[in-house]
């Protein structure tokens, strides 16, 4: 019985090292597109504040960028087409 245990255990250890494995990979991943999306977002408030700087958007405009209002309410695929075609 003591030796079929041992035998168990070392046939389940790989796999459990590929599971641990797989979590350090998620949590690397998860991390990493947490400071990819905080690095996009920065750049998007300083490209905002900079075109209302150059006066090249309006005051209402950049504040609905950078607070991210302009996602406050659900949106559909069709709205992204009016968008597109109203421009």
């Amino acid at each position: 019985m003591t030796v079929l245990k041992w035998m168990l255990k070392l046939a389940l250890l790989p796999l459990l090292l590929l599971l641990i494995l797989a979590q350090w990979v998620g949590i690397f991943l998860t991390t990493f597109s947490t400071i990819l999306t905080n690095l996009l977002a920065g750049l998007f408030f300083f490209v905002a504040l900079a075109s209302w700087v150059m006066k090249l958007a309006q005051r209402t405009a950049v504040f609905f960028v950078t607070s991210g209002l302009h996602r406050a309410g659900p949106f559909f695929y069709t709205e992204e087409q009016t968008y597109e075609t109203d421009v």
